[in-house]
C-alpha cells in the first residue's frame, strides 16, 4: 500500500487562484504514479471550488468546528488513525490553520514540507510588513526552520529564501495540463490582449491601463478577467472610465476551466505585468494554449525572449508600452509562430507526469 501524504491548504476555491488548481492537479498526478497516496486537508469548502480530480480525497477541518489548534490536530489524528501519515506538505504560510498543521507534525515526529507560494518574496513580504514580522517572530520562522524541506517553484524563489537564511529549499515547478485546444471562433477575428489572473494590486493592472492608454493600438481590445475584491474592481472600472478606455477595455468576472481555455485560444497575446509571482501558472497556461506572453522579471519566466515565445521585461510603463507596441505591430503569422514555440516548450517541460516524478523523488528522500 502506498505511503500516505497529507497536503494542507486553506481552501481550493476558484477565487484563490493558482494554488487551488496546481495543488489539486499535483495530488492527482502523484496519485496516478501509485508511489504515494495523497489527500487534502482544507479549512473550509464553502466557496465555489475548482474542479477537484476524483483521485483526491478532501477532509474539511471546519466540519470539526472553528479552526483552532485542537480542531486541526483532531482532523490530522483521524487521518493518521485511518492510514499512517508519512509526510505533510503545507501550501502557504502565515495562517494559524497552517501553523497548527506544522505544530501537529512537530509534536508527533512527522516530517513536513512547507511551500511558501511566493509569500516570502520581497514584494509580498513588504505588504502588511508589521503583521508578518510579528508572525515570523511568533511561529513562522520556527515552522520553516524545523521543516524537512521548503518547496519552491523557481530558482528565483529559492534565492529569496536563502537570503532570509532558509537553506533546505528544493525546486519543483508547477505543472500544466495542456488540453487539446478548441478551434478559434471565426467570429472573433479582432485581435485582443488577455489579462487572466487574480485582479489584485500586485498584478500591475494600473500600469497596464496607463500603457494601454498611451499606446491605444488600433483595432485591438484588452480583456481583464479574474476574481478580485469588489471594491478594487470598482476602482479599476472608474479608472478605465476616467482614461476614456471603455471602447477597448473590458473587465470580466472569473470563469470556469473550459471557458478559460477558450479565452486563451481566442486571444492574440497574453499579458501579466505583475510585481511578483513565485511561478505564474497563467503564464504557463497561456503558452500551453499557443499564445505569446508579455510578463515581468517579477516572475521566473526570463527565458521567454530566448525561447522566442514572448517578452520578459523590467516592470515599468515605458517597458510595457515598448513590448505591447512590438507585439501589436506583428502580423498573425509571426504571433502564431511564437505561440507554437511556447506550446511546445510547456508541453515538454511542465507536463504533470514530469512534475509528479520530480516531487516523488523528493518525497522519497525526505521520508528516507
Amino acid at each position: 500500500m502506498p505511503h500516505t501524504i497529507v497536503h494542507v491548504i486553506e481552501d481550493v476555491a476558484l477565487a484563490s487562484g493558482g494554488p487551488s488548481r496546481s495543488s489539486t492537479q499535483l495530488l492527482d498526478a502523484i496519485n496516478k504514479t501509485g508511489q504515494y497516496s495523497c489527500r487534502l486537508l482544507v479549512s473550509n469548502q464553502d466557496r465555489p471550488k475548482v474542479a477537484v480530480p476524483t483521485s483526491v480525497k478532501i477532509t474539511d477541518a471546519s466540519e470539526h468546528g472553528s479552526i483552532s489548534r485542537q480542531v486541526v490536530h483532531q482532523a490530522l489524528t483521524e487521518i493518521n488513525d485511518e492510514t499512517p501519515i508519512r509526510l505533510v506538505h503545507i501550501h502557504g504560510i502565515w495562517l494559524p490553520f497552517l501553523h497548527h498543521a506544522a505544530s501537529y507534525c512537530q509534536k508527533n515526529g512527522i516530517p513536513y514540507v512547507i511551500a511558501p507560494r511566493g509569500m516570502l518574496e520581497p514584494w509580498s513580504l513588504n505588504q502588511k510588513w508589521l503583521k508578518k514580522k510579528l508572525a515570523l517572530w511568533l511561529y513562522q520562522r520556527s515552522d520553516l526552520r524545523r521543516s524537512s524541506g521548503i518547496h519552491v517553484t523557481a530558482e528565483s524563489e529559492k534565492t529569496s529564501l536563502e537570503s532570509l537564511g532558509f537553506k533546505q529549499n528544493f525546486v519543483v515547478s508547477n505543472g500544466v495540463a495542456v488540453p487539446e485546444l478548441p478551434p478559434k471562433s471565426p467570429v472573433t477575428s479582432k485581435p485582443s490582449v488577455l489579462f487572466l489572473s487574480r485582479v489584485h494590486p500586485k498584478k500591475g493592472i494600473e500600469i497596464l491601463l496607463s500603457a494601454w492608454r498611451e499606446l491605444t493600438p488600433v483595432g485591438w481590445d484588452l480583456k481583464i478577467v479574474g476574481p478580485g475584491d469588489a471594491q478594487y474592481i470598482a476602482q479599476l472600472r472608474k479608472l478605465i472610465q476616467s482614461m476614456e478606455l471603455e471602447s477597448s477595455v473590458t473587465i470580466l468576472p472569473e470563469t470556469d476551466d473550459q471557458a478559460k481555455w477558450q479565452l486563451y485560444v481566442q486571444s492574440s497575446l497574453f499579458v501579466l505585468p505583475t510585481h511578483s509571482e513565485n511561478f505564474g501558472i497563467v503564464v504557463a497556461e497561456a503558452l500551453g494554449a499557443g499564445v505569446p506572453v508579455i510578463t515581468t522579471t517579477g516572475t521566473p519566466w526570463a527565458e521567454l525572449d530566448e525561447l522566442g515565445c514572448g517578452w520578459c521585461i523590467e516592470l515599468s510603463e515605458l517597458n510595457l508600452i515598448s513590448a505591447l507596441r512590438e507585439a501589436t505591430l506583428m502580423d498573425k503569422t509571426e504571433l502564431a509562430k511564437m505561440g507554437e514555440a511556447g506550446r511546445n516548450y510547456v508541453s515538454s517541460t511542465f507536463g504533470w507526469d514530469v512534475i509528479a516524478d520530480k516531487m516523488c523523488r523528493h518525497y522519497q528522500r525526505l521520508i528516507g
